[in-house]
């Protein structure tokens, strides 16, 4: 196909995925009440490139965004977080705010700040949400038009489950069931079990989260959030990173900063718009 033709073709931005965890803040701030590894990588980062204006995609409740805050205080930067959940922004906006983040409800497909940024982060694998080839191009080709020159996109997602990928291609497909999850604040216990099947040829993993909450002994809740998610491959996201016009700069495959293998647990990858680099029909016309 023509690429010219290509270029100019209409774009059809996807819904948001929801899921059940997501308008449910309390819930979620339950099941992420273990320890933070991913919070201490991402202030060690950002202490050390001291970014003045910050944009946090999918924020939720502000997990990530409350220490990020405190960090960029330390040089006077300043945060702002977007997300499509509602509930999720109103926890967020219920809690003390000291170091003036901003909350904003927005798609990161389409959501521009008002002027350009040093920094955007992805965390917890949010960008996995994004289900087609128009929604991942089109979230990349945002966060580039989005960011100053020099600045930078940091983004985290899980790398591929293989031994999953394996029963999937049994005939049939098994799914197994296994407790992944138990968190406990000292007030509430929960349990989460997961169930996953891959689809090999759209590269969609179909989870199925169990949880039973425990309260009191008298007092429990079982829910189930299903939700679909992309797994992305080391070389594609370069792709969508040099697609977009960045600059691979650093790539990791775990929060100790471990160099991505086989075995790695998540994909950590950071792209920098060059310094040098004028806002353009973002770069290729792919």
């Amino acid at each position: 196909m023509d690429k010219c033709l290509l270029r100019h073709q209409p774009r059809k931005i996807s819904a948001p995925v929801m899921s059940f965890i997501y308008e449910h803040p309390k819930t979620y701030d339950l099941e992420h009440s273990g320890p933070q590894p991913d919070v201490e990588f991402l202030l060690a980062f950002t202490r050390n490139n001291r970014p003045a204006r910050i944009l946090e995609y999918a924020c939720g409740n502000g997990r990530l965004t409350f220490p990020l805050a405190e960090a960029a205080a330390e040089w006077g930067g300043s945060v702002t977080g977007i997300d499509s959940s509602q509930a999720m922004l109103d926890s967020a906006k219920s809690s003390p705010n000291p170091h003036g983040i901003v909350w904003a409800s927005g798609n990161v497909q389409t959501w521009k700040p008002p002027a350009p940024v040093d920094m955007i982060i992805s965390f917890c694998g949010s960008l996995s949400h994004l289900l087609t080839i128009n929604d991942q191009t089109t979230t990349w080709r945002n966060a580039f038009a989005s960011l100053a020159a020099g600045g930078r996109f940091l983004i985290v997602v899980s790398a591929p489950d293989y031994e999953t990928m394996a029963d999937a291609m049994r005939s049939p497909a098994r799914t197994a069931l296994c407790l992944d999850g138990d968190f406990d604040d000292g007030k509430s216990r929960l349990l989460r079990c997961r169930a996953a099947q891959y689809q090999s040829h759209t590269q969609t993993l179909r989870v199925k989260f169990l949880y039973d909450q425990l309260e009191t002994e008298k007092k429990s809740a079982r829910f189930v959030d299903d939700y679909d998610a992309h797994v992305y491959y080391p070389n594609e996201l370069r792709l969508l990173f040099a697609m977009a016009g960045f600059r691979v700069e650093e790539e990791w495959g775990d929060f100790t900063r471990s160099p991505l293998s086989h075995r790695s647990p998540s994909l950590i990858i950071c792209g920098q718009r060059p310094e040098n680099c004028e806002k353009s029909d973002n770069q290729n016309g792919l």
